[in-house]
């Protein structure tokens, strides 16, 4: 699984690297008077792509930004526990997440929603990063939650 999660940060990485090198050709162009319509938009769907396709990965680190109060506290067994209802929690509403994208993704397709900016873009092709960060962010958390069923209560082991 850890080659999936860092396959998916290393997209997230270019992905970031289009945002920056489409802002700058933006600038450049608005330098020189030349207008490309839907420029900010792919902008945009750089910077969404970025920001799912790394959760996976930050997730697996806990670089997460969470409270760890609690858990933090809280020894022995009971430690177990709680992360595991953690975790099933986290799987229920990232589940509930990647179902609802995973309509959003099909309808916009099978309607052929485009974008309303100049590009006309259809919607289903930036979408399809937010559904794979979902799906990437699914899996780790799944992956999370055994890892801790069989190492006895401490993550990411």
């Amino acid at each position: 699984m850890d080659k999936l999660y860092k396959f998916s940060l290393g997209v997230a990485a270019l992905m970031n690297v289009a945002t920056l090198l489409t802002i700058l050709l933006g600038i450049f162009l608005r330098l020189i008077k030349v207008s490309v319509g839907g420029l900010d938009a792919y902008a945009g769907y750089f910077l969404a792509g970025t920001f799912f396709l790394s959760i996976a990965e930050t997730f697996k680190r806990s670089e997460h930004i969470r409270v760890g109060f609690l858990i933090n506290n809280i020894k022995g067994s009971y430690n177990k526990y709680l992360n595991i209802l953690i975790h099933l929690s986290a799987i229920y509403i990232v589940g509930y997440m990647l179902y609802f994208v995973t309509r959003m993704v099909y309808y916009s397709y099978k309607f052929n929603d485009v974008s309303q900016l100049p590009d006309a873009t259809p919607m289903w092709i930036p979408q399809l990063s937010f559904l794979f960060g979902i799906l990437v962010f699914f899996i780790a958390i799944v992956d999370n939650l055994f890892r801790i069923i069989i190492s006895g209560g401490k993550e990411g082991e």
